[in-house]
Formats: structure tokens, C-alpha cells, sequence
């Protein structure tokens, strides 16, 4: 199909979606093996009608860069008028640990006492910081695993804010994989913030990866806040397969018209043919376009799969350099 035949077909498709009377512009863009669709409309939507984040939890720690993620969590509650929670979670050996390994209990007896100076030095910062900032907030330092107990205090919250482990700050060390496990077991939004890169600007430009999957669907739902506030929001659809059981006839037009109707400006961005692992992939488009904030499903593929090949969830955890929302 000439590239004009195709951009005249995608056209035609676009103009039969029952949207509202005041629509401007439908634009479609298209380059090598990559097609762009701009949505720009002009829709009598109240975008602060969309739900908002009320209870947010923040991960605190002794890492470098705690204070930073504070302050963006500050600054999200204060966008949202909400209510902040400061979540101690750091590395807690148990005294089980200290004893498989013949360590005396004096030296296990030590080391709580630490924690417990470090504990009260992270409180301190935090309170200190959301009091200035005028916030609504609460500390909480629950006993046990951070495993254990971060997952059931966040599910009590709309939106859980913790940290991307740095290898070269211990203190950003929980436990194994902790960042995956909140995404997979809170059932609510968890924002990753990285230990590279800028925090601010955030959310004027976001990124959504949809790939028609469950993740991607129930990830883009709970960022509808973020979304709503965002100037522009790219659609990133890569390799779709179109049919009834994928993309659809026309790979991302669906989803896009769904965010339109939600009064927001949305550009999809259809890659086809890419060689490289979709989460490379995404991140290399997000540091050429200055994406701010990442949206994407946690684990669109079975979890053993993921394990053992890698994926998009674990490059984008591992090689982000600005934050990441995911759902699962």
C-alpha cells in the first residue's frame, strides 16, 4: 500500500469514531518502519475530573537519594491535596539470619541498635521536610520485613512511591528484587524513581506502553491521574500484531481514542520491525523524546518467562533513568 493510501485509510477510520463536535485536527505522521498518529481535539472535558491519588506512600531509607524522592512525594500530595505517608523500609536482618551463620547474638544485639539510630535519623528528615512543605503526613516504622509489610501498607493507599536499587549505595538495598515485588504484589500503582537522572520536570510528557495486554490496560487506568495532567501523552506501540486477539485493525487508534475522550492531547507512536528488546527500545525513545515519567504494565509475559529471558519489566527496572509507573 502507497504511503498515501494508508495514511488515507487510517484517516478515514479515525473520522468514523463517534467523537465530540469541536474536534480539530486528526494527523498521522509516518517515517521508515515507524507511523505516527496525532490526536489533537478540542473536547469539552473537565481533566481534573479524572481520579485523583488522596493516600500516597512514600519509601523512606538512609540512601543518598531519599531526600529527592521526599520531595517529589511532597510535591505529588500537594498537586493531589493529599495525604502523605513516609514508610520506613530498609535492610532488616532477623536474628535467624545472624544465627545460621554462627554470628553471636551480641553482634546481631549491635546491630538493631543501629537501625534503630538510622530509623530515627530518616524520620526526622522526613518529618522535617513535610512539615515545611506544609503537607498532610504520618510516619509509620512497622516491625518485620519490609517484604512483608510494605505490600499491605501500600494496598491501603492509591499510589506507592519507592526507590530503584543504586549498586553503588547499599543503603538503597531492601531486599532482593523489592522494587518487582511491590509492582507485583501491592495491587495498586507503585511509582519507581531511579537512583540516575532528574525527577523534575515530572509527568509533562509521558510515555504509555501498551501492548493490549491485561498489565498495560490496568497500568494506564491507575496513571490516569498522572495522565490527565500531562501536555502530552505518547502512545508507544511496538511490533503489534493486528487482529482481533492483538492490536485490533489499526495497532494503538482504540486506545488512543479512549485517552481522547478523557480531554487528553495524544500521539501514538507505532514502531514496527524493531530488533532490539522492546525495553531498550523504550527507553532509547524516552531519552531522545525528554520523556519524564514512564507508564507500562508490570510483566505483560508469564513470570517465569520474564525470569529467565529478561524482558521489558526487568531492562526498564534495571536501565531507567526517570521514573516508572507500573500495575500488574
Amino acid at each position: 500500500m502507497r504511503r498515501q493510501d494508508k495514511e488515507e485509510t487510517w484517516r478515514c477510520y479515525l473520522q468514523t469514531i463517534p467523537l465530540a463536535p469541536r474536534r480539530e485536527l486528526i494527523q498521522i505522521n509516518s517515517r521508515g518502519d515507524a507511523s505516527s498518529i496525532v490526536l489533537r481535539h478540542g473536547f469539552n472535558v473537565n481533566r481534573k475530573a479524572a481520579m485523583s491519588y488522596k493516600t500516597i506512600i512514600s519509601q523512606v531509607d538512609n540512601s543518598r537519594r531519599c531526600a529527592e524522592r521526599t520531595e517529589l512525594a511532597i510535591r505529588i500530595a500537594t498537586d493531589f491535596d493529599a495525604h502523605l505517608i513516609g514508610l520506613y523500609a530498609s535492610y532488616r536482618p532477623t536474628l535467624e539470619t545472624y544465627s545460621m551463620y554462627g554470628i553471636p547474638p551480641v553482634v546481631f544485639e549491635q546491630h538493631q541498635h543501629f537501625y534503630v539510630e538510622r530509623l530515627e535519623q530518616a524520620r526526622q528528615a522526613f518529618e522535617d521536610t513535610a512539615r515545611r512543605a506544609g503537607v498532610k503526613f504520618e510516619w509509620r516504622a512497622p516491625d518485620g520485613l519490609p517484604t512483608e509489610f510494605a505490600p499491605l501498607h501500600a494496598r491501603y493507599a492509591d499510589l506507592a512511591i519507592v526507590g530503584q536499587v543504586d549498586p553503588d549505595d547499599p543503603d538503597t538495598f531492601v531486599a532482593e528484587r523489592f522494587p518487582e515485588i511491590m509492582a507485583l504484589t501491592v495491587g495498586k500503582p507503585v511509582l519507581i524513581l531511579p537512583y540516575a537522572g532528574k525527577l523534575t520536570p515530572f509527568g509533562k510528557h509521558v510515555l504509555v506502553g501498551w501492548n493490549a495486554t491485561r498489565e498495560a490496560a490496568r497500568a494506564m487506568a491507575d496513571a490516569m491521574p498522572f495522565l490527565a495532567r500531562a501536555e502530552t501523552v505518547s502512545l508507544m506501540v511496538v511490533n503489534p500484531k493486528p487482529g482481533i486477539s492483538g492490536h485490533g485493525k489499526f495497532p494503538g487508534a482504540d486506545v488512543a481514542t479512549l485517552l481522547a475522550r478523557h480531554g487528553l492531547k495524544v500521539e501514538v507512536e507505532r514502531s514496527d520491525g524493531i530488533q532490539i528488546g522492546i525495553g531498550e527500545w523504550m527507553l532509547s525513545w524516552a531519552a531522545e523524546h525528554e520523556i519524564d515519567l514512564i507508564v507500562m504494565g508490570a510483566y505483560g509475559h508469564p513470570r517465569l518467562y520474564e525470569m529467565i529471558l529478561g524482558g521489558a519489566t526487568r531492562t526498564v527496572l534495571e536501565s531507567m533513568t526517570v521514573p516508572v509507573l507500573m500495575s500488574h
